[in-house]
């Protein structure tokens, strides 16, 4: 059961809910129809019913998502490119400016799905370095030794936490129970590479500083509020 544990995005004030599946990120249909000014949610499914022959799988697909305790509902969502092509058939005042939006959260998302492909890591480490030409102290070898098992063990404590937090993304609920698409998961394992991992914490460490400038920007306009209330 696919669920939003990622910072919402927000379109002109409009706040969308990222939910990832496949990899992907997708909108739900109320929040894209917000964000072209409709009134009614079912003003995107339309649009999508009309031109479906448009739209690939991958595009727009109905998921059940948890509202509110155990209570489920069944939703359209709609990948970046799915919602893209909504608002190329919209006729609102800000589909154009939507679909520029779009557009641009794909390429961030597609530049930082290609830096992590891209990641060398035997060319990162061994950058501006050379090949020895003398063998080196034991004294030295052993302190290499010493420093090379701390790192393994703090590489293996990242791709745990990694490999933790994507398998979050392929639970699902039934009943009361929690299971695990176990051959899904496992794929996802057999792919993993240590440049998601990587990756992975650079992100982490970006939506920890985002979350920081978030609270510090907010006790600044609540001081700012206070000081004009006493004026």
């Amino acid at each position: 059961m696919p669920k939003s544990s990622f910072p919402a995005l927000v379109f002109n004030g409009v706040s969308l809910s990222i939910i990832r599946q496949n990899n992907q990120t997708y909108f739900s249909a109320s929040d894209i129809a917000k964000s072209l000014g409709y009134s009614r949610e079912d003003a995107i499914s339309n649009i999508y019913k009309r031109n479906i022959d448009e739209f690939t799988p991958d595009m727009s697909e109905t998921v059940n998502l948890t509202v509110s305790g155990n209570l489920q509902k069944q939703v359209r969502l709609f990948s970046l490119r799915g919602a893209h092509l909504v608002a190329m058939f919209s006729r609102t005042s800000k589909a154009k400016e939507f679909r520029k939006w779009v557009l641009d959260v794909l390429d961030r998302e597609t530049s930082q799905r290609t830096l992590i492909q891209d990641i060398d890591v035997k060319s990162l480490l061994l950058e501006n370095h050379y090949e020895l030409t003398a063998q080196l102290p034991a004294k030295l070898l052993n302190a290499i030794d010493k420093k090379a098992w701390e790192m393994t063990a703090e590489v293996h404590s990242l791709f745990r936490e990694y490999l933790t937090h994507r398998m979050g993304g392929h639970q699902c609920k039934v009943s009361e129970q929690e299971v695990i698409d176990v051959p899904r998961a496992l794929e996802t394992i057999k792919n993993t590479t240590i440049g998601n991992a990587l990756a992975h914490q650079f992100h982490s460490e970006i939506r920890s500083l985002e979350r920081s400038i978030r609270f510090i920007s907010y006790l600044s306009e609540t001081a700012l509020q206070e000081i004009r209330g006493v004026k």
